[in-house]
């Protein structure tokens, strides 16, 4: 058991790591393993963690480079591995953490859980971490979304300033702040209320929504 909390000690404490796969790069099996952005053309299902990788935490984000320009995969390279590093770093953290506890006998659980509490009690301290899970979630095949939703999903957790988490123009004038994002609020309650959500992935557009509340209670005040 302790090489599993040691394991999570070392995750946490990890550099950012950024992959760029070229197309026709061979991946190995468990090759994104430690990797926090991947840019390329990379399968789900290469993603979902195997016997082999089960007690190891897969990537927080792929991105395709035929969805961003080359300057703009630069950029969030850089904010992952500059403004966000010390959230992507915790998260990765925790969610080492919480397989090392997954991973306890059930005669040790009794002694570990209380720590199951102080890890919950933290992430919803920070709703940021529950951000970054939720998108890990979501990347590594546990309810994924398809197509442009998934893509928009990745851009509502992942960005930082308002305006490029919904999709506006960086300059965009603060007052379309606000309509704007009541109307993406408005539109995924929407779809999880009409059942266009698969099953597998209402936690994580559920998380998604309180983000947005609170981005909304945010640019509302400002």
């Amino acid at each position: 058991m302790q090489d599993l909390f040691d394991e999570a000690e070392t995750a946490l404490g990890a550099d950012v790591m950024v992959v760029r796969l070229d197309q026709g790069d061979l991946l190995p099996v468990g090759g994104l393993i430690g990797a926090d952005l991947v840019v390329g053309d990379v399968a789900v299902d290469k993603l979902t963690l195997g016997s082999a990788e089960r007690n190891a935490v897969g990537p927080l984000v792929v991105l395709s480079p035929a969805d961003y320009e080359p300057s703009e995969l630069d950029r969030i390279a850089s904010m992952i591995s500059d403004d966000r590093r010390l959230a992507v770093q915790a998260s990765r953290g925790l969610a080492a953490l919480r397989i090392a506890l997954d991973q306890v006998d059930a005669s040790d659980r009794a002694a570990v859980g209380e720590l199951v509490d102080q890890t919950d009690e933290l992430e919803q301290m920070l709703p940021g971490l529950l951000e970054l899970a939720a998108l890990r979630q979501s990347t590594v095949g546990r309810g994924s979304l398809p197509g442009a939703l998934g893509a928009e999903f990745r851009r509502l957790l992942l960005e930082i300033e308002p305006a490029r988490r919904l999709g506006l123009d960086p300059d965009v004038e603060s007052a379309e702040l606000a309509p704007a994002t009541a109307e993406t609020l408005d539109r995924w309650r929407t779809m999880l209320n009409g059942g266009r959500i698969p099953f597998s992935a209402r936690p994580l557009v559920n998380q998604l929504i309180r983000s947005l509340e609170r981005l909304w209670s945010n640019v509302a005040e400002s």
